[in-house]
């Protein structure tokens, strides 16, 4: 992942993820935080684009604040914080989307089919 190829809005989705994770004591940021990020980020696309697709986006925001509250909480003075490997998969298909459109820079869109395809799990079942 090569955070140089992203958008300053991409780059604040995931560094807004990671402190979200940081701030609630979670261990690893996951895709449901940085999807999160996206439904929430001022003039972001993603919103629009979910609505598009009928998505209710505050219905979504509510599960998943709902799903990372389950997360489990890491306390500690010198607890580090790591990308899961979801949000790994996730990043990297979003930047192959990004290169199959021919776009120079991965952007919240990319992010947001990033973690759609990548989706797994209980995850994946919100999202349907």
């Amino acid at each position: 992942m090569n955070l140089e190829k992203f958008t300053l809005k991409a780059r604040t989705a995931v560094q807004t993820a990671y402190e979200m994770a940081k701030d609630r004591a979670h261990q690893e940021v996951e895709p449901e935080h940085l999807l999160l990020v996206l439904c929430e980020l001022r003039e972001s696309i993603v919103p629009p684009l979910l609505k598009n697709m009928s998505v209710d986006v505050d219905a979504l925001k509510t599960s998943l604040q709902r799903e990372i509250s389950r997360r489990h909480r890491v306390e500690g003075a010198n607890v580090q914080v790591y990308l899961s490997s979801a949000l790994s998969k996730a990043l990297t298909a979003a930047e192959n989307e990004a290169a199959k459109l021919k776009d120079e820079y991965v952007s919240a869109e990319h992010l947001l089919l990033g973690v759609v395809e990548t989706a797994s799990g209980n995850f994946q079942k919100l999202l349907r």
